[in-house]
């Protein structure tokens, strides 16, 4: 049976979902669901979330928007490293993102679109929003720190690949 073809709206939406699939991450779960994943099974001394190399577990959650106003179904995805400091988990980085599944072709490929929420890194002190409500209920966006996070994701994306994270378990949380 042959892969079916994902269709983007935008460029970079195609690497980030099939990514997503990849790594068997369920876009169409309605509870929320947690995915760790890890370099290698050696834990460091200092920190339960770092192997031993100094390669911070990787950690992904996935839930039904809340928020969603559509007729699409979209799911809100956070990627991220953790790490400890003064035994606080420290975000290095987040990103956060949703997925919009719009449907089908008309050859029966399922459309989607990716649009950044938000990046984090906790180490610097960041935090910036590209998509937000304002207080009218208006959904408010950057489209320059759209684009900076959306390139930013298909780095981390292409880092994680190369650096052969394995799933280590998927809980509900």
């Amino acid at each position: 049976m042959s892969k079916q073809k994902i269709v983007g709206l935008e460029s970079g939406d195609v690497s980030i979902v099939s990514f997503l699939n990849e790594i068997n991450v369920d876009l169409k779960a309605k509870e929320h669901l947690d995915y760790r994943f890890q370099c290698c099974e050696k834990r460091s001394s200092h920190s339960s979330h770092t192997c031993e190399h100094g390669m911070m577990d990787l950690v992904i959650e996935a839930w039904k928007d809340p928020d969603n106003r559509s007729d699409f179904n979209v799911m809100v995805v956070s990627m991220a490293h953790y790490g400890e400091m003064n035994g606080d988990l420290m975000r290095d980085p987040d990103v956060v993102f949703k997925v919009y599944q719009m449907g089908n072709d008309i050859q029966g490929n399922p459309i989607v679109h990716v649009r950044m929420v938000s990046y984090r890194n906790d180490y610097v002190g960041v935090f910036q929003e590209s998509m937000k409500y304002g207080e009218n209920g208006e959904i408010l966006v950057s489209k320059k720190l759209q684009k900076e996070q959306k390139s930013f994701l298909l780095q981390f994306i292409r880092n994680v690949k190369a650096q052969k994270y394995t799933p280590v378990r998927k809980v509900e949380a």
